[in-house]
Formats: structure tokens, C-alpha cells, sequence
């Protein structure tokens, strides 16, 4: 494996990993605002980040049917990503800085 690939394999890994604490983080801001009736809605937030085709892509959401009518009546979701769009970029920034290491 030359230099070049594994300093590329060790940025993918550390963006990758980088991707998911910001999903944790999106999901719990939208947790803690969300709109609560019976608590269903919250407790069905979920995030994820994985490698799709090399491609690393990262979501927050839930499998409620309800949840994107919600979050259009009270942005919760929306307002948990706008909020904390910057603190994900400075994560990015500061995980990636002298090649992931």
C-alpha cells in the first residue's frame, strides 16, 4: 500500500467517524426540542453515517409517519441542522487538520 492510500484510508476513517458524532449531535438537539405529546416521536429519532460507495454520508431522522408533518408545524429537526451547521463544519475542520491523525 503506498503513502499516498493510506493517508487517504486514515482521512476517510477519521471523516467517517467525524460524521457520526455529528449525527449523535443532530439527533439529540432534535430530541431535546422536539414537540411532545406522548414522547413517541422523540424516542423514534435515530442517526446514522456509513461509506456508500466511498461516499460518506450521514442522516438524522425517524420512521414515524408523522414526524415530517411535525417537523413542518414546529421545525424541531430542521432547527436542530440549521443550529448546528457550523459546530459540524469546525468538527470536520478540526478532525481533518494534518491528515486525520
Amino acid at each position: 500500500m503506498s503513502e499516498f492510500t493510506e493517508a487517504a484510508d486514515i482521512v476517510h476513517a477519521k471523516a467517517l467517524e467525524t460524521m457520526a458524532e455529528a449525527m449523535k449531535i443532530i439527533q439529540a438537539e432534535t430530541q431535546l426540542i422536539c414537540p411532545v405529546k406522548t414522547g413517541t416521536l422523540r424516542r423514534s429519532y435515530q442517526s446514522d453515517a456509513r461509506d456508500v460507495d466511498g461516499v460518506i454520508c450521514g442522516a438524522v431522522g425517524s420512521n414515524v409517519e408523522y414526524a415530517v408533518w411535525a417537523d413542518l408545524k414546529q421545525p424541531h429537526l430542521t432547527r436542530a441542522v440549521e443550529e448546528n451547521t457550523q459546530k459540524v463544519q469546525e468538527m470536520f475542520t478540526n478532525a481533518l487538520k494534518d491528515g486525520g491523525r
